[in-house]
């Protein structure tokens, strides 16, 4: 038997490649993109905010990073997510894209 929470609490590490060579450590859950997420994405879409829409689908998804302060603290996603720049929010986005397709393709090859 498996459980809702089971579904979507898996989690993936990934490295996402910024500008200027710079390298952001991730950790997400593939499974939190539901219906109800997807629909506050598109809502956002609608209205023309799509750096919002990233923010909303990434503060649903992020679990950790290795983002930090200028004392070395970790900073915490949802509040920080809105004051990345777009570029920075588009690169997570594709990484965590990229990730998933990869482990499609894997899944469907075994």
């Amino acid at each position: 038997m498996i459980t809702l929470s089971d579904l979507v609490q898996d989690r993936r590490e990934i490295v996402v490649s910024l500008k200027n060579g710079m390298e952001l450590s991730i950790t997400y859950r593939p499974g939190a993109y539901t219906a109800a997420v997807e629909d506050e994405v598109l809502k956002a879409l609608n209205q023309n905010r799509v750096l919002n829409a990233l923010v909303t689908r990434l503060s649903s998804i992020l679990v950790e990073w290795d983002l930090v302060d200028e004392k070395g603290k970790v900073l915490p996603i949802p509040s920080t997510l809105k004051q990345l720049p777009g570029e920075a929010l588009v690169a997570i986005m594709e990484a965590i894209i990229k990730d998933n397709g990869a482990t499609d393709k894997e899944t469907r090859k075994n």
